[in-house]
């Protein structure tokens, strides 16, 4: 079964998610990536874009050949005599057969603009009717929208939960996606051993995952206990929740299946610094992060790790060094994460 999903800002990042979940999940290949939009075939039909943090929309390949005009002709693809459609891609053949059937068809060209990494913007549009319309190498896929990211019920989760850290916390769908990374999946448990406030712990319970979450701050376990339990209050969490006022480096007699963390990535930097300033914070970065995660391994040998390691400038932090003194290989990564008004990024890796 081919899918097509209309990716997020990091479109690199996005494609890693989507793998890494459908991994698990029977597999996925890899069939073409075209601006932001990846098609690919799947093995399962369980799934929606709310189960991704990097994923936009998402919808099923309902042709896939030369002939689109024959197809379209022959086919009933919406609904109704009055409606309004937004195409990735070429629009002209539905354009074309919504006029000819004599519909009040009316082409939405997107109300907000989605800005990506690298610079570039797409057209997001106000409609569910949101069709994909492709020509690759000569072959045609089309497809329909089937599911949505609901962007207010993740920014309710992240602006309304009783204690935010918007300085130091992640977003709801970096949250995700690291969790996806992971490959945790529903009824596992999922460790989170710089769990802060909880902001990874409560999208993994949202997903059906239980979890374990660590931190030396007594307080910040304290703050990450109420956030999680208003998250049980307010929405469906079937993932139950275990917080343990713990250093990472100590950690011991946990059984758990995979890892997913927000790493202390250092002092807050509010503007431009140097390079040595930067090699100074990598390396020190290096030094409080090696123990921890060499015990990580140590407690849980074969569980993957999905992380995130600071970027300051053009100065990252030494992998080689990191597997060298962990026994931990990477397997992914590093894909950087970043925001316009950010001094320190985001590296984000999976190790195992």
């Amino acid at each position: 079964m081919k899918y097509f999903f209309v990716l997020g800002r990091n479109e690199k990042l996005s494609e890693a998610e989507v793998e890494s979940f459908f991994g698990v999940r029977g597999g996925f290949s890899r069939c073409f990536l075209e601006e932001n939009i990846l098609v690919g075939d799947i093995k399962t039909e369980k799934f929606c874009a709310d189960d991704f943090g990097g994923v936009l929309m998402c919808g099923k390949i309902m042709f896939e050949g030369k002939d689109i005009g024959e197809f379209l002709n022959n086919s009933e693809v919406i609904e109704g005599e009055k409606f309004s459609y937004y195409v990735f891609g070429d629009a002209g053949p539905l354009k074309e057969k919504f006029k000819r059937e004599k519909r009040k068809a009316v082409q939405k060209h997107g109300v907000r603009r989605l800005r990506f990494q690298d610079g570039h913007f797409i057209k997001i549009p106000k409609t569910k009717n949101v069709f994909f319309l492709h020509n690759f190498k000569g072959t045609f896929f089309f497809g329909k929208a089937t599911s949505f990211f609901d962007s207010q019920e993740a920014e309710r989760r992240d602006m309304e939960k009783p204690h935010r850290r918007p300085s130091l916390a992640i977003s709801p769908r970096l949250a995700r996606i690291l969790i996806n990374l992971s490959q945790a999946r529903e009824g596992e448990i999922l460790l989170d051993p710089f769990c802060g406030v909880g902001g990874v712990l409560q999208e993994a319970i949202i997903k059906g995952i239980n979890v374990i979450g660590a931190d030396i701050d007594r307080k910040v376990v304290n703050l990450a206990r109420e956030n999680l339990l208003w998250i049980k209050k307010n929405f469906i969490a079937k993932g139950n929740f275990l917080l343990k006022v713990a250093d990472a480096a100590k950690l011991s007699g946990l059984k758990f299946d995979a890892i997913a963390t927000e790493s202390p990535l250092g002092r807050l930097i509010s503007k431009k610094i140097s390079k040595k300033e930067a090699r100074e914070m990598a390396t020190d970065f290096e030094r409080r992060i090696i123990t921890p995660l060499r015990n990580l391994k140590r407690i849980k040998k074969d569980s993957k790790i999905a992380i995130t390691f600071p970027a300051i400038r053009d100065i990252r932090v030494d992998i080689r060094k990191i597997e060298k003194e962990t026994g931990l290989r990477k397997i992914k990564g590093p894909i950087t994460e970043f925001r316009k008004d950010q001094y320190v990024l985001r590296d984000i890796l999976v190790f195992k």
